[in-house]
């Protein structure tokens, strides 16, 4: 499956994520992610308020440290879909450099739908599913995913 990154959004490096190597941490990186996954669900769902408010816990995350990135730096946080499975669906994502395009890490993470008051995970709803599909996030639902 061909994995297409069409949703971006921009971090600026600030003074609070560099540590004592002038570089940006390591940890920083999540938080990063965080804030392009939250832009991605808003840019997904916006006009649908029952998604937009779904919860889904993180199973797993990954990130490969490729370049460093300094205070003032501009990235692109990309995100693509690999996989909507039963009750999960993958993200993929690239950081690069603003002015350069360098790669600067990628990863994945794997989230679940998940019913707090349950305490259990949920299958994605169908109508959820059709809008990953609809808006090109995916080349085909390859399904059988948790």
């Amino acid at each position: 499956m061909t994995v297409r990154f069409p949703f971006s959004t921009e971090v600026r490096v600030r003074f609070r994520d560099v540590d004592m190597m002038r570089h940006v941490n390591n940890a920083v990186y999540l938080s990063y992610l965080e804030e392009a996954r939250s832009d991605f669900w808003e840019f997904l769902f916006g006009q649908h308020e029952e998604f937009r408010r779904a919860s889904f816990i993180i199973a797993r995350i990954t990130i490969n440290y490729r370049a460093p990135a300094f205070f003032r730096e501009k990235l692109v946080v990309s995100i693509g879909v690999r996989e909507v499975g039963n009750s999960s669906f993958t993200f993929l994502y690239e950081i690069r450099k603003k002015e350069t395009g360098e790669l600067v890490a990628d990863g994945e993470s794997v989230q679940v739908m998940y019913r707090y008051r349950e305490g259990k995970p949920y299958p994605i709803p169908e109508e959820m599913r059709k809008i990953f599909l609809e808006k090109g996030m995916v080349e085909e639902d390859p399904g059988g995913g948790t």
